[in-house]
């Protein structure tokens, strides 16, 4: 099942380069992209709020980009609640670590 999801990012990427896609075809890109996303919480605004992120210092993205999901020029505002997942595993490295160094034994 994970290939096949990678298989479809690279299909639904496609669109972003220069190419001629009919409209329809587009659309059932928008909705398969929330899928590949994996974005259950939706926290951009959050992330803009606490990086302080300016709106208005973003340039205008073409079309699509933004009917991909990707409606921000910031990195943080695009990663949406992968933010939160790695940031639970760096958090979970140290206790891994020191769970791991506790039980070995010499």
């Amino acid at each position: 099942m994970l290939a096949s999801i990678k298989h479809l990012q690279v299909i639904i990427h496609l669109s972003l380069m220069n190419m001629t896609i009919p409209p329809n075809a587009q659309v059932f890109f928008g909705y398969i992209f929330e899928v590949i996303a994996f974005d259950p919480i939706d926290i951009q605004d959050s992330v803009e709020q606490f990086f302080n992120l300016q709106q208005g210092d973003e340039f205008e993205l073409e079309d699509n980009f933004v009917q991909l999901g990707y409606e921000s020029s910031y990195f943080l505002s695009n990663l949406g609640s992968m933010i939160l997942i790695w940031g639970i595993q760096l958090g979970l490295i140290p206790v891994l670590l020191l769970v791991y160094f506790l039980t070995w034994r010499f």
